[in-house]
């Protein structure tokens, strides 16, 4: 069973929360009225998800959000933040804060049952991810899962298959018409699409890819380098993910990949 913890000081925003979760999820729901009591509760309770609030006393969403990653048995929970602030800057340095998905006062129900439901699928397939890696630790031969990026940086491409290529079968696509002929024919597990890329290209790709196939079919990331660049709609992917040349930051933001793969990658470098 899912559990949440909504963290709020509004009784009213956490009750029409705790309304939305128990009708469309199976779960056991947590609250808090400020990000100290949250943290208490999160220490006890170990939730699968947290339901984050910004403006808060006591203790505000921000500094909840640096406590909770600053903590290695907690930085991994996805926080979806909870804010009546649409401004591209606050959402931009929320991102930077690895926040995984946000939703805007007034709560919109279909809009935070659809992001919830998406984030449940993430979870779900990172789970199922870290099972078939302990298989095939344990002498299961199945074949590894595929991954395309699809950017027009030949270093980057390199690098990202040097890190990758021993756990994965990589493929490498320059345009959007590239990635959509390597994915119809190959129909990789994960997609990494440059932000460099022209916006055709990136509708193009994430569009045919939506119109056959499911998030439990296929995530798509976005690689940013600049995050002054992200656009408040970046969320229509699975994720963001910084591109960088750092090895370490880098195999930081993908773990969702496969932690123990990654792992024993990370140790010969």
């Amino acid at each position: 069973m899912l559990k949440f913890l909504i963290i709020d000081d509004d009784e009213s925003i956490r009750t029409l929360f705790k309304s939305i979760l128990k009708r469309k999820f199976v779960c056991e729901i947590f609250e808090a009225e400020n990000g100290i009591n949250g943290l208490s509760s999160l220490q006890k309770n170990s939730p699968d998800i947290i339901l984050l609030d910004l403006m808060m006393p006591v203790m505000d969403g921000v500094e909840t959000l640096d406590a909770i990653r600053a903590n290695p048995d907690f930085k991994d929970i996805p926080v979806i933040v909870i804010t009546a602030v649409g401004d591209r800057e606050v959402i931009r340095n929320l991102c930077e804060k690895n926040i995984t998905d946000y939703l805007l006062k007034p709560i919109d129900v279909n809009t935070t049952v659809e992001r919830i439901q998406k984030m449940i699928n993430r979870l779900n397939e990172s789970k199922r991810i870290n099972t078939s890696a302990k298989k095939n630790q344990t002498g299961d031969k199945s074949e590894p899962d595929q991954i395309l990026i699809v950017d027009n940086d030949d270093e980057f491409k390199t690098f990202f298959y040097s890190l990758l290529k021993e756990h994965y079968t990589v493929h490498f696509a320059s345009n959007g018409t590239e990635g959509l002929s390597i994915f119809t024919q190959h129909r990789p597990k994960f997609i990494f699409m440059s932000n460099n890329l022209s916006l055709l290209d990136k509708i193009i790709l994430s569009q045919k890819i939506r119109e056959t196939a499911t998030d439990k079919e296929v995530a798509i990331y976005l690689l940013i380098d600049n995050m002054k660049l992200l656009s408040t709609k970046v969320f229509s992917y699975n994720g963001i993910i910084k591109k960088t040349m750092d090895k370490e930051l880098f195999l930081k933001d993908i773990h969702f990949l496969n932690e123990d793969a990654l792992e024993m990658k990370r140790t010969r470098l």
